[in-house]
C-alpha cells in the first residue's frame, strides 16, 4: 500500500486511475457514509486499492492475490463488498443537470440554450452463457451490453441504464429509460441532443437526416456548411461530441470495460455502473486529469453517418433513409402485402395485387423455416437484466459481508428521488408525444 498511495500521485493514478488525495477522500466516504471498516486482516484501504486496481487494469483474481498476499477468496469477498459500497453511493456520485444559459460563452454551446447535455448508447464486451449468446449479439458479431449514458458538459454521468442485450436498437433502450419510474427525468423546456438514431421529439434534438454531419467532414476549409442545415448539423456535432468522449475517457480510464471478464453477467452490469461513477467521483476531485491529456480519439466518435453519394476506398458509403424513402417504402408494403402460409412455409399473396413483382415471391417454399424459427425466436432481446444505479442488485451471496457498523445511522438501501411533477408536465403526454416520434421513424 505504501508503494501505491504513499510515494507519488504519478504511482497512484498509475495504478489506481485517482491522485492520492482523492484516494484519501474516497477511503473516508466509505468509512463514513457506508460505515465500511477494517476486516481483522484487511485494512480498508487495501480493500479499495484491490477494487480499483481490478478495475483499472482488469486484473484476474489469481493475480490480485499475489500482489495483495491475499487469498483468493478475501479479494473477491472484499471486491464485492467495495463494489456494493460504491453502487449505494450514486445519490453523491451522480453529477445534476444544469442547463445552458442564455449568456453561455462556450462555442459549442452557446447555440442550444437550455441544453441539458447529450446522451447515446455504448457497447460493452460481456461474457454471457451459451443459450444466451444471440440475444448480445450485435450485427457485427460482438457479445455485448447495450448502455445507455447521458452526461453533462463537464464529461460527467447524470444517468446510467445497463443491462440490455446487443441486439437491442438504441430508441428501445431509451424508451425503457424515461418510462421507469425513477429513470431518466427531463424538466420543461430542456432537452438533451441526441444523433439521427433516435427520434427528435420532446426533450431531445436530434439533427438533421441526410446531411453531413461529423465533424471531420468539416476540417477542410473548402467543406464550410453551405446551409441553415449544414450549419446546425456542425454546430450539433461539436456539442454531442461530449457524450463520445465521455465514453472513450471512461474506457480508457477502466480495462475492465475493454474486454469480456469472467465475472456472472449481473456482475458484469454493476462493474459498469460503478465505473460511471467512480469516473464522476474522478471528474470532481482531480482538477487535472492527466488521462484526458491523454486521449486520443476521433472528433466523430464510435458511430459515423456519411454523406450520400461519397466514396471511401473505391466502395460506396452507407448513409441513412430520407423520410421520403421510408415513406415511400411503407407504401409500397401497405400495396404488396404478402405473409407465410406456416402449413406449407410458403408465401402467398393477395390475388388483387399479383404483379410481376409478387410472383418471385408466392409459393416460394422456405425449407429452413423451422430452424430459423429456433434460432432466432427466442433470442429478442427483452431487457430483463436492465437497470439503472437507483435499482442496482446486491450480490446476494455478500450481503452479510455488507453490513453497516452498528454506530453509523442506517440509510435505506435504494435512494429513490421523488422529483416535482410540476416540473416535467403530464407523464401521458410525453410518452404519447415520443411514441409518436418514435412511429415515424419505424
Amino acid at each position: 500500500m505504501r508503494r501505491l498511495v504513499e510515494f507519488s500521485d504519478i504511482t497512484c493514478i498509475g495504478n489506481l486511475r485517482m491522485s492520492r488525495n482523492a484516494f484519501g477522500k474516497l477511503y473516508r466516504i466509505l468509512q463514513t457514509q457506508e460505515g465500511l471498516e477494517d476486516s481483522k486482516h484487511v485494512p480498508l484501504s487495501s480493500q479499495v486499492a484491490m477494487f480499483l486496481s481490478i478495475l483499472a487494469h482488469h486484473k484476474k483474481n489469481c493475480i490480485v492475490k499475489y500482489d495483495f498476499i491475499r487469498s483468493g477468496r478475501t479479494v473477491s469477498k472484499h471486491f464485492h463488498r467495495i463494489l456494493n459500497a460504491v453502487l449505494r453511493l450514486h445519490p453523491l456520485l451522480l453529477a445534476n443537470p444544469t442547463p445552458v444559459p442564455p449568456n453561455n460563452s462556450c462555442p459549442s454551446w452557446k447555440w442550444f440554450e437550455g441544453c441539458l447535455g447529450a446522451l447515446d448508447g455504448m457497447y460493452i464486451d460481456v461474457r454471457v452463457k451459451a443459450e444466451d449468446m444471440a440475444r448480445y449479439r450485435t450485427r457485427k458479431g460482438s457479445i455485448v451490453v447495450n448502455v445507455l449514458g447521458v452526461c453533462d458538459r463537464d464529461m460527467r454521468f447524470i444517468y446510467v441504464l445497463v443491462g440490455w442485450e446487443g441486439s437491442a436498437a438504441d430508441n428501445r433502450v431509451l424508451r425503457d429509460a424515461i418510462t421507469r419510474p425513477t429513470g431518466l427525468k427531463i424538466p420543461r423546456g430542456n432537452y438533451y441532443l441526441v444523433d439521427s438514431g433516435y427520434s427528435n421529439s420532446e426533450g431531445f434534438l436530434s439533427s438533421y437526416r441526410g446531411v453531413r454531419y461529423h465533424l471531420k467532414e468539416w476540417e477542410s476549409g473548402n467543406n464550410m456548411p453551405q446551409n441553415h442545415q449544414d450549419f446546425f448539423n456542425m454546430k450539433h456535432a461539436s456539442a454531442r461530441n461530449v457524450i463520445e468522449r465521455t465514453f472513450g475517457l471512461l474506457k480508457a480510464r477502466w480495462a475492465i470495460l475493454r474486454s469480456p471478464s469472467f465475472y456472472d453477467i449481473d456482475d458484469q452490469n454493476r462493474i459498469i455502473i460503478a465505473c460511471c461513477l467512480l469516473h464522476n467521483f474522478i471528474r470532481q476531485e482531480m482538477s487535472v486529469d492527466p488521462l484526458e491529456t491523454m486521449l486520443l480519439m476521433d472528433d466523430d466518435g464510435s458511430k459515423e453517418v456519411r454523406r450520400r453519394g461519397v466514396k471511401q476506398d473505391g466502395k460506396l458509403s452507407s448513409r441513412v433513409w430520407s423520410t421520403s424513402e421510408e415513406e415511400a417504402l411503407l407504401e409500397y408494403l401497405r400495396e404488396i402485402w404478402f405473409w407465410l402460409e406456416l402449413a406449407t412455409n410458403t408465401i402467398d399473396v393477395k390475388d388483387d395485387v399479383f404483379d410481376n413483382f409478387a410472383k418471385t415471391l408466392r409459393y416460394k417454399s422456405l425449407p429452413y423455416y423451422a430452424q430459423w424459427c429456433e434460432v432466432f425466436g427466442k433470442d429478442r432481446a427483452m431487457g430483463e437484466r436492465g437497470f439503472d444505479p437507483i435499482f442496482a442488485p446486491r450480490n446476494p451471496a455478500n450481503t452479510a459481508e455488507t453490513e453497516r457498523s452498528e454506530n453509523v445511522p442506517v440509510t435505506p438501501e435504494y435512494y429513490v428521488p421523488t422529483p416535482d411533477p410540476s416540473l416535467y408536465g403530464d407523464d401521458e403526454e410525453f410518452m404519447n408525444s415520443f411514441a409518436s416520434a418514435t412511429a415515424k421513424r419505424m
